[in-house]
Parts: C-alpha cells; structure tokens; sequence
C-alpha cells in the first residue's frame, strides 16, 4: 500500500491525506444538504439530521476499518503510534461533533424556561392555598358560618356577572315566594330612582 490515488509519502501519511480530504468531501455534502431543508419543515430537518448521522457514522466505520488494515500491514511498532494516534482523533472530532448536535434549540430553551416557570407559578399557589386554610380571611369565614348556623341561615354564592345585586334579590324573594326575574327587578330599580314609581 504504498501510494493510494498517486499520492507520495508514508502509508500513513498517503492514509491520512485520503482520509481528510473525505471529510472535507462529506462536510461540504452535509452543507449541502442543510442548505436544502427549509427552516420550517421538521420532519425534514430531522431526516437530514438522520443522514448526515449515517453518512458521519459510515465515513467514521470506514476510515477506522481502512486505519486497522495500514495497522496489521505495517511492522514497525513507531508507525503503528502514530496510526493509534490518528484514530483517536478521528473519534474525538466524531464525538464533538455529535455533543455538539445533542444541545437544545433556542426554541426548545423557550419551552423549557416557560414550563418551569408554569411549574414554579403553580406550586406558589399551592403554598398560598395552604396558608391560606389558617389565614384571617378563612378564619373569619369559618366564624360568620357557625354564627349563621345558629341563626338557621346560610350563605349563597352569586356569581358576579353584573346582575349579582338583582340575582341575590331574586334568591331572596324567591325564598320568600315571589317571583321575579333580573329584568323586571331592574325596571322596578330604574323606576324608583327616577321618581316614576307609583304603588
């Protein structure tokens, strides 16, 4: 093996030259084929990624393979160094490139800092909710229903929507048996404070 592609020099040189210039080959091939998928479109991106991978990989498998043969051809143990040498870089630059691959997206960061400020936000609320079972709002609370107890009344939730003045009204005579509904409650209201109201 003593020139590949009409290259002088050692074999481990020759080996070293030819594995190089494939990586340029397969940098610039990946280039290419970033440059082809469109920002938008995942799924794309994420079988380009695949096959630059793939591509990585089997130059990788390869220019080990072709290393181990120039290894078992060669007898002198200071060639073989430098040949160990050479695949050890090999595998350092594979294995930064593929750290380099596994970090997070901007955008994934995004989703990340807001989910945990959603976690962050709903376990505050918890602890307020706890304190707030021996706080002074629910303690007073607590002692106005036991006093209402006692007088044989309870409290009713209205909803506030605008018409909870007319609605606890109309719960309250209801209660009483009259009926009436929020409108003419309201008619009844608007006719007095005009003066327009005759009994």
């Amino acid at each position: 093996m003593a020139d590949l592609d009409g290259e002088e020099g050692t074999p481990e040189e020759i080996l070293h030259q030819k594995h190089r210039r494939e990586k340029k080959e397969l940098q610039a091939e990946i280039q290419k084929l970033k440059s082809n998928v469109s920002k938008g479109d995942k799924k794309k991106k994420k079988d380009v990624a695949k096959q630059i991978a793939d591509l990585e990989s089997e130059l990788s498998s390869r220019h080990a393979k072709e290393v181990a043969e120039l290894e078992n051809q060669t007898t002198n143990a200071g060639s073989e160094n430098q040949v160990a040498e050479k695949l050890e870089n090999l595998t350092t630059e594979d294995t930064e490139q593929s750290n380099r691959d596994k970090r997070p997206s901007k955008a994934q960061k995004r989703r990340d800092k807001k989910a945990q400020k959603i976690k962050e936000r709903e376990e505050l609320i918890q602890e307020q909710e706890i304190e707030n079972l021996s706080g002074a709002r629910n303690v007073e609370f607590n002692r106005i229903k036991a006093i209402l107890k006692e007088m044989n009344l309870q409290i009713h939730e209205i909803p506030s929507d605008g018409n909870c003045l007319y609605k606890a009204i109309a719960h309250q005579l209801n209660k009483s048996g009259t009926t009436s509904s929020n409108e003419d409650l309201r008619n009844l209201c608007a006719k007095y404070m005009t003066g327009k109201y005759y009994v």
